[in-house]
Order: C-alpha cells, then sequence, then structure tokens
C-alpha cells in the first residue's frame, strides 16, 4: 500500500494524473493498509493469549454469523462433530475460519459449504466453495504474504498467509486444492 500511494503521489506531483483520480486510489490504499495493521496487530494480540477451549460447533456458527448478511445466506455448514468437541486457542481458530470464509464469498458467486469431521486427536474444517478454483501454477502461493490472485477484488493478501501462520503456531495442517467445481481450504486442527 505505501509503494502505490507514493506512485499515485509522485504522478499527481508530476502532473500525470488530476487530483480526483489520485485521492480516491490513495484513499484505498489507506484503507487497505490500515486492514494489513489491524490483521497483524491481531495478530500479535492473540498469540500471547491463552483461552478456555470453545466447543467448535459454535466457534463456526459465531464466525460465519460475523460476515454480512448476503454472505451468510451463502453459507451451508454441515457437522458431524459432537457440540463437546472442543478446540483451544478459540479467538485463533475463529479468525482462521473467518478468514476463509469471507475469502470464499468474496471471490465467489455462488454457494460456499463449511463442514466440521472429527479426526484423529484432532478435526477438520473443510471450506469448500462454487468458484473457478485457482490456477494449478498459483494454487502453491495462496499461502504467501501479499500475494493476491486478482487485483480487482478488494484485500491485502493476508487472510491466508495468517492462516497458515496460526495453524502452524496451533500444530494443525493447512491444504488447499482445486476440486474441479471449485477450491477447497482444508484445517487439521488438534482438539482439546
Amino acid at each position: 500500500p505505501l509503494s502505490a500511494i507514493k506512485l499515485q503521489l509522485e504522478s499527481l506531483e508530476l502532473g500525470l494524473n488530476p487530483p480526483d483520480r489520485v485521492l480516491p486510489a490513495v484513499g484505498r490504499n489507506v484503507e487497505r493498509m490500515q486492514r494489513v495493521l489491524d490483521a497483524l496487530l491481531s495478530l500479535a494480540r492473540a498469540s500471547g493469549q491463552r483461552h478456555e477451549p470453545v466447543s467448535l460447533v459454535r466457534l463456526v456458527q459465531e464466525s460465519v454469523q460475523l460476515l454480512p448478511g448476503e454472505a451468510q445466506a451463502r453459507v451451508a455448514l454441515r457437522s458431524s462433530v459432537p457440540p463437546t468437541l472442543a478446540v483451544p486457542n478459540p479467538y485463533l481458530v475463529g479468525q482462521c475460519v473467518l478468514n476463509l470464509v469471507d475469502n470464499a464469498v468474496k471471490y465467489t458467486s455462488g454457494g460456499v459449504t463449511l463442514s466440521l469431521e472429527q479426526a484423529p486427536g484432532g478435526a477438520v474444517v473443510r471450506v469448500r466453495d462454487e468458484g473457478g478454483g485457482v490456477p494449478e501454477a498459483l494454487l502453491g502461493k495462496l499461502t504467501h504474504t501479499f500475494f493476491r490472485v486478482s487485483n480487482t477484488v478488494e484485500g491485502s493478501g493476508l487472510g491466508l498467509a495468517f492462516v497458515k501462520h496460526i495453524v502452524r503456531t496451533l500444530g494443525g495442517r493447512l491444504e488447499l486444492r482445486n476440486t474441479g467445481a471449485g477450491l477447497e481450504v482444508t484445517l487439521t486442527l488438534p482438539t482439546a
């Protein structure tokens, strides 16, 4: 965002772009920078906190409820886990789920399936969208910091990098794959 702001201001100083074109672009990049800083602060605060384990089902339901109403309507929750299955570090797990579902809704126009399953010693959270998927050559880059497949959709390129970092910190696993009918992101997390 800082580079984009600098380029916009230089183009204004050189007379290449009028203020009515530069100022909205600078404003968008300031907002983008604010989101990046908020995400980094959130990670810094949460990584040092320890919370009591929370029901995975409840945590996922609460995360989905943080989405705007039209986005919530596109998410189908399927769970085969008992309501007593709990995860440690609920704040971090909730952020992961929210980031994954938000990305699926933001980058596709179809439905999103959020499924919960129990695994030996853990839980599996799977987010599958009905979009076009991601080119295979870019799939491995999705979790790189500041990497974005599309510049037409607002974002900072930190969401999946943030999820990857959290999952590693918690001792879990993150997998991304194209299904032929969209992208599927799978989190395998330890349970309490």
